[in-house]
């Protein structure tokens, strides 16, 4: 391919020449032809190295069978489109080469493809390390996140046994709480019980002294009878 920089020289050339048939018409008509053919290779490589049209979905460019750009221009082999989809589509951000017909997968917006593949981002043994290396930090990655959640799992868990084993020695706690109180307030009781029983042996034991140790509902049954004594003490037993 003509270079512009021949093609400046050639022009140079032509411009030089002064004599009256020193120029011929191959000359003028094969420079034309090459300053033409040069700006079509720029257009098209121009034209390749931008996004020529951007569709909603995959489905929708897939169908589009005779694409145009935003000029309305019929688009050429070697120009890119990309997809802006919606929402979380797996499509969104792709960039394809038209290949008049159809579409090739070069790329994405949102990802850097790497790998040994011709069409990654670095192809060959720069790009096979360069993915081992990736594979390397995410199975690396993968494993400390794993190895984090059984951290977090075994601290839940032996918080949880702490916690038990806390609130069943509160509860044994508790419950021999009540239980010595129990049994001290029924060591009280009987105490109060044999205090009596030894006042009634002492009034018993008083030489004269008419008196009689009821309950509640006896001395009731026998006052509503009229059979108590009016010469006798009586002793309410609890």
């Amino acid at each position: 391919m003509t270079t512009i920089y021949e093609l400046q020289a050639r022009a140079k050339i032509l411009r030089e020449k002064t004599q009256e048939g020193s120029i011929t018409p191959e000359e003028v008509g094969g420079l034309i032809a090459d300053t033409l053919a040069l700006l079509a290779d720029v257009e098209q490589t121009a034209g390749s190295l931008r996004v020529s049209k951007v569709y909603t979905s995959k489905a929708e460019m897939e169908a589009d069978t005779a694409p145009e750009d935003a000029h309305h221009q019929p688009l050429k082999a070697g120009q890119l489109v990309a997809i802006h989809a919606e929402g979380d589509s797996p499509d969104n951000g792709n960039i394809y080469v038209y290949l008049a017909p159809g579409w090739k997968l070069i790329g994405n917006l949102n990802r850097v493809a790497i790998g040994e593949d011709l069409g990654q981002a670095y192809p060959g043994t720069k790009g096979k390390k360069l993915a081992e290396d990736l594979n390397t930090e995410r199975t690396e990655r993968t494993d400390k996140d794993a190895a984090l959640q059984r951290a977090i799992e075994n601290e839940t868990k032996d918080r949880d046994k702490a916690l038990a084993e806390q609130t069943e020695t509160l509860r044994r706690e508790a419950s021999k709480a009540v239980e010595d109180e129990a049994a001290a307030r029924d060591r009280d009781i009987k105490d109060i019980r044999q205090s009596i029983r030894d006042v009634q042996g002492s009034i018993g034991g008083v030489e004269g002294f008419k008196h009689a140790f009821l309950t509640e509902e006896e001395y009731n049954r026998k006052q509503q009878a009229g059979e108590l004594d009016p010469d006798r003490c009586y002793f309410i037993e609890e």
